[in-house]
């Protein structure tokens, strides 16, 4: 018989359903119940009961409920403690007839938690690290893994946000998930430590079934874990939950990558003696590499290497209200939310930058990822899924979207890169339009009409930013102006029938958004002119086509659809009197047009412009009078000064004018164009010298930038509230006081040291309350330097640590969580502080 209830919560009021199926729907096999494959379908009937509650007085973050039933009004009073944005514990007291006043006291935690029944989102597990397990059923005390001479694994969070994954040796029957089958996923909805004890609410891919998994608090090298196939948290310490719900103890070992020890050791030295370790291809033999001597064979140690000079620096990722910091140095990457890496292998393909990676818990999960620097603003990313057994590229070259949620601004690994932004001053760009274009839009369902150019009429070149102008389109200022960041080619198109372009832009209106334009083009229907649209995303992932069609999923009329015809694309210089047009190079298909302006003379001359060309033979011009062509050989003392050419058509013979004044006014239009087209030339140096001015300015905050990392950095930081802190994170002090030279990032709590030198670095922490133990060390990268401890035994119990150490320039020194004792809880209020120079 299966139970549920749904609870309806708005303002004051409270709905609960009761559901009661009397009959099983679904009839599954023992212990195997929520992911069995055999299943029999039956008859099924469910009743159904409600009752509304209303809050009549908070007190205190505890809320007095009278619930009305058939028989009168009960009285209740509850408190709720969020766990996550999924998971909300719940504590309540005993139903009453009466609002009595001591309603609120002697209240109980409830052991069933709220769990959201919207799309919920994976947070990240309260528990991390690799294990080897054994399973024991509660309900039937049988240890289901006898039979098994390997012990299955579990990795949590092999990557920060990855979950955990169940893994048994195949054939087995270990994984409390599966009758058959090696590997099952769960992703965490919650996790909260209460008491003695840490809890966590998970779910797979489908959130059909939610279980619960309780460890203890400070997890040692080996401990036990229950895992109910129900969403119930039990906080008694025998953890008995209710008749009838499936149970299972855990029995864990936590792992490390750089111990060397046999998955059973008894196994192993029983084949050892039948010489299992003479045998190159024994099948035992990577399982037994103490008892067979492989520990000191290097091919099982990972050394680190670096990464190229071209992707090391620091970097910003902007997706849909979520920002985050990438710092790239020679073997370290380090990602603010997602977590921290080393580099342990560089694969050389043609124009892809692939490194495999190791994440820095102590079980050391591998990634690999893909770095790409389209552009000197821009670095590109992907990665793929992690793997705790060290494998080689081929096989971790798969470059899939997370399982758990489609939504492109959810997660880290899709298949199309990601872009990251270079932090600091960011060079302008090209942006890749080549014109003035009009453009027809549909933006939320409505239809209107502007322009959009990177055109400059003055200096008649391109501009580095992006225009738009328009009066009639809804959401769309006048004037519109977006800084040219990077001009791409998409090297995922869909078809090749298609061509895509993105353009990544930041808004000019003080706002400092971050936009990208996609620019694709389709063929026409005659064929004859392609379709080209241009998508505005939300934010700077948008480096494939494949990001617009999600995008489109929820904004399905929103679009500028670009005119592109043989009278359309514009590129025209002002000021003129009869404007020349400047053709830019290699751009043959832009078509041209001529403004006419009227001609300051009693009679009206016509006359067409053209670009500037130096042909002899296209030296004419056409009036509606008839005038003589200058003969070639009076033109030569104007060719000896370069562009003076152009005049030489210009002067007519004395004789020649005086006898036709027309030809004299055509004449001297045409010298008026000449001087203005000289005009534009100037305007153009000018702009040259603008742009070396720019290019010198930005040289000079880099050598200022090199000068302050060769001066002698020094900080001092603190921890300002309380922190909870375990499973190998980095204690971060959050609040620096002294930061001379910037080294120290108070996002990742890691100084890098910007020069090679002696450091000196000291570390003092206190505990918060009594039996609170501290267990910390200080690094420098992945190397211990020194341990630090302080006992619980009395309240404000403090832990110094003090370093003085050689470090070469990109060298990281930070503070650590030893990972061994589970959740400890570091005093702030300025108590704790961080501190390093150099001597």
């Amino acid at each position: 018989m299966k139970e549920q209830h749904e609870i309806y919560v708005n303002g004051s009021d409270m709905r609960v359903v009761y559901k009661k199926d009397e009959i099983n729907c679904v009839r599954k096999s023992r212990r195997f119940t929520p992911f069995s494959k055999s299943e029999q379908k039956e008859e099924c009937s469910m009743t159904k009961k409600h009752h509304e509650r209303k809050c009549i007085s908070p007190e205190n973050n505890k809320f007095r409920i009278a619930q009305f039933d058939d028989g009168g009004i009960v009285y209740v009073c509850m408190s709720f403690t969020l766990r996550s944005n999924n998971v909300i514990q719940v504590t309540q007291g005993a139903w009453r007839s009466t609002n009595a006043p001591d309603l609120c006291e002697n209240m109980y935690v409830d052991d069933w938690p709220w769990i959201a029944s919207w799309n919920p989102e994976p947070t990240v597990c309260p528990v991390a690290g690799g294990f080897t397990f054994r399973t024991k059923s509660r309900l039937t005390n049988q240890d289901v893994c006898k039979d098994d001479w390997r012990r299955s694994k579990l990795e949590i969070e092999c990557l920060k946000g990855d979950g955990m994954d169940f893994f048994a040796p195949k054939g087995s029957n270990c994984n409390p998930f599966l009758s058959q089958g090696e590997w099952k996923r769960l992703y965490c909805l919650g996790g909260w430590t209460y008491g003695n004890h840490s809890f966590m609410i998970a779910a797979g891919d489908d959130n059909n079934h939610h279980f619960c998994i309780r460890f203890p608090a400070k997890p040692y090298k080996e401990f036990v874990a229950l895992l109910y196939f129900s969403p119930i948290c039990p906080i008694h310490e025998d953890g008995q939950p209710s008749t009838g719900i499936d149970y299972y103890e855990l029995h864990l070992n936590r792992t490390d990558r750089d111990e060397c020890e046999d998955e059973n050791e008894k196994f192993c030295q029983n084949h050892a003696q039948k010489g299992m370790c003479e045998k190159s291809n024994n099948r035992y033999l990577p399982h037994c590499r103490k008892t067979c001597g492989l520990c000191n064979n290097k091919e099982h140690f990972w050394t680190e290497v670096s990464f190229s000079e071209l992707v090391r620096g620091k970097w910003l990722l902007f997706e849909k209200n979520k920002e985050e910091r990438v710092v790239i140095n020679r073997t370290h990457i380090y990602f603010s939310n997602l977590g921290h890496f080393v580099c342990l292998e560089r694969v050389s393909l043609p124009a892809q930058y692939l490194y495999k990676l190791v994440s820095n818990f102590n079980n050391g999960c591998s990634e690999i990822i893909e770095l790409k620097r389209p552009h000197n603003n821009i670095l590109q990313f992907r990665l793929g899924r992690s793997f705790r057994e060290d494998k080689n590229h081929i096989e971790m070259c798969n470059f899939k979207k997370d399982t758990y949620s489609d939504r492109i601004e959810s997660r880290y690994r899709s298949p199309q890169r990601r872009n990251l932004l270079r932090e600091g001053e960011l060079w302008e760009s090209p942006c890749g339009l080549s014109g003035t274009i009009p453009f027809e839009a549909v933006l939320g369902g409505h239809k209107c009409t502007g322009n959009v150019s990177d055109w400059n009429a003055i200096t008649c070149t391109y501009n580095t930013h992006v225009q738009i102008t328009s009066n009639n389109c809804i959401g769309v200022k006048t004037e519109s102006k977006y800084k040219c960041l990077a001009f791409l080619n998409d090297e995922f198109d869909l078809s090749e029938k298609m061509s895509t372009q993105v353009i990544l832009t930041q808004a000019m209106d003080g706002s400092n958004e971050f936009i990208c334009w996609v620019l694709t083009t389709f063929p026409g229907d005659d064929f004859e002119y392609p379709e080209t649209r241009i998508y505005k995303m939300p934010n700077l992932q948008c480096s494939s086509f494949e990001y617009v069609n999600q995008h489109l999923i929820k904004n399905k009329n929103n679009y500028f659809h670009l005119l592109y015809d043989k009278k359309s694309k514009a590129t025209v210089c002002e000021p003129a009197i009869n404007p020349t047009l400047s053709r830019p190079q290699n751009d043959e298909n832009i078509t041209y047009r001529v403004i006419e302006q009227p001609v300051p003379s009693s009679k009206t001359i016509k006359i067409t412009a053209k670009p500037p060309i130096s042909s002899r033979s296209n030296r004419t011009a056409s009036t509606n009078a008839k005038y003589h062509s200058f003969p070639e050989s009076n033109c030569n003392q104007f060719e000896q000064h370069g562009n003076a050419t152009d005049l030489c058509s210009c002067v007519a013979d004395t004789r020649l004018l005086l006898n036709d004044p027309d030809v004299l006014q055509g004449q001297m239009l045409r010298m008026e164009n000449a001087i203005a087209n000289l005009n534009i030339t100037v305007a153009r140096l000018q702009a040259d010298k603008d742009l070396l001015s720019q290019q010198v300015s930005t040289q000079t905050k880099l050598i200022t930038q090199l000068q302050a990392e060769n001066s002698k950095p020094a900080f001092f930081a603190v921890v300002t509230g309380s922190s909870s802190i375990g499973n190998d994170q980095t204690l971060k002090f959050a609040s620096v006081k002294t930061n001379q030279g910037g080294c120290y990032d108070p996002i990742t709590g890691v100084f890098i040291a910007p020069s090679p030198g002696l450091y000196h670095f000291t570390c003092v922490t206190y505990n918060i309350n009594n039996a609170d133990d501290i267990h910390l060390q200080m690094n420098k990268n992945n190397d211990v330097l020194v341990n630090g401890y302080s006992s619980g035994s009395s309240e404000a119990e403090s832990l110094v640590m003090n370093i003085v150490v050689n470090m070469t320039k990109g060298d990281h020194i930070y503070v650590q969580h030893r990972g061994t004792s589970g959740i400890d809880q570091v005093r702030g209020n300025l108590f704790s502080t961080f501190s390093g120079f150099k001597l």
